[in-house]
C-alpha cells in the first residue's frame, strides 16, 4: 500500500479530528489509527528476510536486507510508527534499496518506548531487544562497526533518538520523520553527541510542529515540539547558536546547525506536511525523505 495508504490515513484521521473536536489529539489522530488498515494482512516487501530472536523469554522479529559483496557494509536500523510494522515502514522508505545492511526492526505490540504506550515504557525490553538485534546482525554479516546509522518515523523516530540517548557510540547518525518526542526519550540522554537529521511538517496533525500536551486516563504526557527537541539536541552536539536557513522552495526551508564540532544538525521544516514518510510528492514540497537521509549519512 505504501506511502500513498499513510496519506489517506493521515486524511481521514484528521477528518475526524474535525468532526470531534474532542479527538484531536496526538493519542487519538495516532499512527495505530494510521496503521490499522495497513497491518491486515501485510506481506514481505520483495528481497527481505525475517528473523526471530528469543529476548528474555518474548519472540521478537525484523527484516533484514544485505546487498552483494563481501566488503564490510554499513547498517541502517529503520524504525516504523505506533501501530504500524516493519513492512509498512519497509514498503514506504525502500532503504533497502541502498548498498548497506537495511534492518526493520518490529516493535512490540507494534510500539515503541519511551512512549506512555509501549507495552514497556520504560525502555528495557526494546533496547535488549536491538542489543540482540545488532548482536545477531554483526555475528551473521560483516559489518562496518563505524557506520552504524538509524532512522525513524514518529514513535519509531523518537524511538531512534532514544536508542542513540541509551546506546552511546552504537549509532553514529540519526534521522527522524514526524518524531514524536517525550520527555522521557531525552532526560537520561547520555553527554556522547550524534548527528541528527529533523524533518517535520508544520500541519502535522498526530505529532504537532510546536508540541502538545496528551492526557491519558487523566495523566498528561507531553509531545516536544520542534524547537524543544533541537534546543536539546545542539546543547548536546556542542553547537554555537548560529544557524544558517536556506529557503528550498516555496514549502521547504532547510535549518542548518553547522557548527557543531563536527556533529551536523539539520532540521528540514516543510509546510503544509501532514503526517507521513515524504517520497518527493507535491504535498510534501518534493521532498524525499529516504535520498535525503541516505545523504545526509553519506550514502
Amino acid at each position: 500500500m505504501g506511502h500513498w495508504g499513510l496519506r489517506v490515513g493521515a486524511v481521514s484521521a484528521a477528518l475526524t479530528c474535525a468532526i470531534v473536536a474532542s479527538a484531536c489529539t496526538p493519542g487519538s489522530v495516532s499512527d495505530q489509527a494510521l496503521g490499522g488498515a495497513l497491518n491486515f494482512g501485510q506481506q514481505v516487501p520483495s528481497g527481505l528476510q525475517r528473523q526471530s530472536l528469543n529476548v528474555e523469554g518474548e519472540h521478537r522479529s525484523y527484516l533484514i536486507s544485505v546487498p552483494e559483496g563481501d566488503s564490510p557494509k554499513p547498517v541502517i536500523y529503520v524504525f516504523h510508527g505506533w501501530g504500524l510494522n516493519a513492512a509498512t515502514i519497509a514498503e514506504d522508505t525502500d532503504f533497502h534499496e541502498a548498498d548497506a545492511i537495511v534492518v526493520y526492526p518490529e516493535g512490540s505490540n507494534n510500539a515503541w518506548a519511551p512512549a506512555y504506550y509501549a507495552d514497556d515504557p520504560s525502555g528495557r525490553s526494546d533496547l535488549f531487544f536491538m542489543d540482540a538485534v545488532h548482536e545477531d546482525v554483526k555475528a551473521t554479516y560483516s559489518v562496518a562497526e563505524d557506520r552504524v546509522y538509524a532512522a525513524g518515523f514518529s514513535n519509531g523516530g523518537g524511538f531512534a533518538r532514544y536508542l542513540s540517548c541509551q546506546r552511546p557510540g552504537l549509532i553514529d547518525s540519526i534521522a527522524t520523520v514526524g518524531g514524536a518526542f517525550f520527555d522521557t526519550t531525552v532526560s537520561e540522554c547520555a553527554a556522547e553527541p550524534t548527528p541528527f537529521l529533523n524533518i517535520h511538517g508544520t500541519s502535522d496533525p498526530t505529532v504537532a510542529y510546536g508540541g502538545r500536551i496528551h492526557m491519558n486516563d487523566g495523566v498528561p504526557y507531553t509531545y516536544l515540539g520542534v524547537s524543544q527537541v533541537l534546543d536539546h539536541a545542539t546543547t548536546r552536539n556542542n553547537c554555537s547558536t548560529d544557524r544558517e536557513e536556506k529557503r528550498e522552495s516555496e514549502t521547504v526551508t532547510l535549518v542548518d546547525y553547522s557548527d557543531c564540532e563536527g556533529y551536523p544538525i539539520e532540521h528540514l521544516r516543510v509546510s503544509g506536511l501532514s503526517h507521513f514518510w515524504p517520497r518527493g510528492e507535491l504535498d510534501s514540497g518534493g521532498v524525499d525523505a529516504t535520498e535525503r537521509t541516505l545523504t545526509f549519512f553519506g550514502l
